[in-house]
């Protein structure tokens, strides 16, 4: 059975999507930034290889600012655009959103954020 979430409920799911997506942000522009700064380097005839450690702290501020800048980037605007999803809490009947707010049942539709299951 589908119920609607408290105001409580509602709060804590979105603080720990903005925490996922946080975490999500920093470790993917970290990680940028440690691949940056130790491969940006040198070219032999047989490939990239690794700078030595005295090349690679002086790079290593500017490594720091383009991480934060990459998480930023990353946390404001690399959320998913996915539809939102609906459903009829009185038939449960699920659909992606399209407009359409009342159910054949007669029943309105509810945002699927916004409802839990109950057994």
């Amino acid at each position: 059975m589908w119920a609607k979430r408290t105001e409580a409920e509602m709060v804590e799911q979105r603080r720990r999507q903005k925490r996922g997506r946080l975490l999500i942000s920093l470790l993917f522009a970290v990680f940028i930034g440690v691949f940056l700064s130790f491969t940006f380097g040198y070219k032999t005839g047989r490939g990239l290889y690794f700078d030595p450690l005295d090349k690679i702290m002086p790079r290593l501020p500017a490594a720091f600012v383009f991480t934060a800048v990459a998480a930023l980037v990353i946390y404001k605007w690399g959320g998913s655009k996915t539809p939102v999803s609906v459903l009829c809490p009185k038939c449960e009947i699920t659909k992606l959103e399209d407009g359409q707010n009342q159910c054949a049942c007669g029943c309105n539709f509810e945002k699927m954020d916004e409802m839990k299951w109950l057994p």
